[in-house]
């Protein structure tokens, strides 16, 4: 997972494949600094989650595969805008 934030005076750069130093924070005049984030990291928890769930024997319900599907779709919508050209309407009722 990875992303970069540019706000107003920094930019923050998050790359999990770099574990130990995942998030820098870029400000002007400044060298790059390494935030130390406190927990085991995303990943983790949505694992822990998961088997927390099937020890349980519950459904997750904090995201569900319907959560899953829908971000599938959009994906989906979102190549087939950039293809065609055109909005690609969604119905998360049906």
């Amino acid at each position: 997972m990875a992303y970069t934030v540019a706000f107003e005076k920094a930019t923050a750069d998050f790359d999990s494949s770099r574990p130990a130093e995942a998030l820098y924070l870029y400000e002007a005049d400044r060298a790059p600094s390494v935030i130390k984030c406190k927990g085991e990291g995303a990943f983790h928890n949505q694992l822990s989650y998961l088997a927390d769930c099937i020890q349980r024997g519950q459904p997750p319900d904090v995201v569900t595969a319907r959560d899953g599907l829908n971000a599938v779709r959009i994906c989906e919508a979102a190549g087939k805008s950039i293809q065609t050209g055109r909005v690609v309407k969604l119905n998360f009722n049906a």
